[in-house]
């Protein structure tokens, strides 16, 4: 879209007067998003849910991610910090800080979202007094889309086990913070942040909602729009081998909490290394799990606690 299109959309969603106490806080960090910072904040001030705060923190951009961020400030519930790149968990972290509302959303500013998804969650966490909700995603990769997860009922759940299985996606992750909504106390009771510097910073933070959540909502009828890109975090080659270190110490983490808590994990989530021991065999290797595979996919030999 370009420039004066995006002002006519603001000015006709854009909500002039502030909002005196936002029932909702969104953090959006930006970094570099020129293409897309545009399309993910007019999917937020379109909210059919019109009692939200926007914290967007713009990371250090030296592309025109800071000018269009700026355009959005005709509409009062668009807070601005401006900092030097710090990474996307200090941009999560100083957004956490300064928010003043009773539930927490985060959205990545490469992606959007259905403009009634803050209703929808809003109102299944508040119908089952629910620590978060999670709806579902559907992918948009660069020549089709997918659901990454599909929710078509509406379910609470309490158990620990049943509080894993109704975060994960269909290849059985479980650490997505984007496509829910969570209650503020569970973030502050808990202590919780997104640890500084890290790449998949996410594991840790959603390893320790799902634990100290007393119950999690599903939640269908609305979705988050995640957008693939090649030049992503997640997606960008591993030049100097920093991601590769960042997903095992993550994974670390997640794993030693879910042994300390008693959680089941998904069987490819024990595993904070793996590498090709032949061109046939792969092996897999965590603290307390490891399993030798055929082409990565068949399970070998695995240990016996497995």
């Amino acid at each position: 879209m370009d420039i004066e299109s995006l002002k006519l959309e603001i000015d006709k969603f854009a909500i002039k007067e502030p909002v005196s106490k936002p029932v909702i806080s969104v953090i959006i960090p930006a970094y570099n998003v020129e293409s897309y910072i545009g399309d993910c904040l007019l999917s937020l001030i379109k909210q059919t849910f019109k009692d939200i705060e926007l914290i967007v923190i713009n990371d250090g951009s030296t592309d025109k991610t800071g000018e269009i961020i700026k355009l959005f400030e005709k509409d009062k519930r668009v807070k601005v910090i401006t900092q030097q790149n710090k990474g996307l968990s200090e941009a999560r972290n100083a957004g956490l800080n300064i928010a003043q509302s009773e539930y927490i959303g985060f959205i990545d500013s490469d992606d959007w979202v259905d403009e009634n998804y803050y209703e929808k969650l809003y109102n299944a966490v508040c119908k089952y007094n629910a620590d978060f909700g999670v709806t579902s995603i559907l992918k948009h990769k660069i020549k089709y889309k997918k659901y990454n997860i599909l929710y078509k009922k509406e379910k609470c759940v309490t158990s620990l086990k049943d509080k894993v299985k109704i975060c994960e996606d269909k290849t059985h992750r479980i650490f997505y913070v984007w496509n829910k909504l969570y209650k503020r106390s569970l973030i502050e009771d808990n202590n919780l942040r997104f640890p500084a510097g890290k790449v998949f910073e996410d594991v840790p933070f959603c390893i320790r909602t799902i634990y100290y959540a007393k119950s999690i909502v599903s939640v269908p009828g609305t979705k988050y729009h995640y957008i693939e890109r090649s030049n992503s975090i997640v997606k960008s080659k591993d030049i100097d081998g920093k991601k590769k270190a960042d997903k095992a110490w993550t994974y670390s983490d997640m794993i030693e909490f879910a042994h300390e808590k008693n959680i089941i994990l998904p069987d490819k989530l024990n595993y904070e290394t793996s590498y090709w021991k032949t061109p046939l065999f792969k092996i897999y290797s965590g603290k307390y799990k490891k399993k030798i595979t055929l082409f990565g996919l068949i399970a070998l030999w695995r240990t016996k606690n497995d």
